[in-house]
């Protein structure tokens, strides 16, 4: 479940950040529209609580939010770094 939430997270950021006009124009070589980008970043978010979610059931309600956490954190850094 970790694993999962690591993925999910690595690919809320990457939707997130394509709804960015910049970003979203040097990966999809055109700037997303207005309802491309909502749906983008409805989804992006969607993938943070589903990866919040998966570790909260695994690790529960106390660690589980501390090991989300930690894991958006990394995972961010990692996508910026890239």
């Amino acid at each position: 479940m970790m694993a999962l939430t690591v993925l999910l997270s690595l690919l809320a950021w990457a939707m997130l950040s394509m709804a960015m006009p910049k970003h979203g124009n040097i990966v999809l070589k055109r700037q997303p529209g207005k309802t491309g980008a909502r749906r983008l970043r409805w989804l992006g978010t969607l993938l943070l609580f589903l990866g919040a979610y998966a570790v909260i059931v695994e690790k529960g309600w106390e660690f589980g939010a501390v090991y989300w956490l930690g894991i958006i954190m990394l995972t961010a850094t990692a996508w910026v770094l890239l």
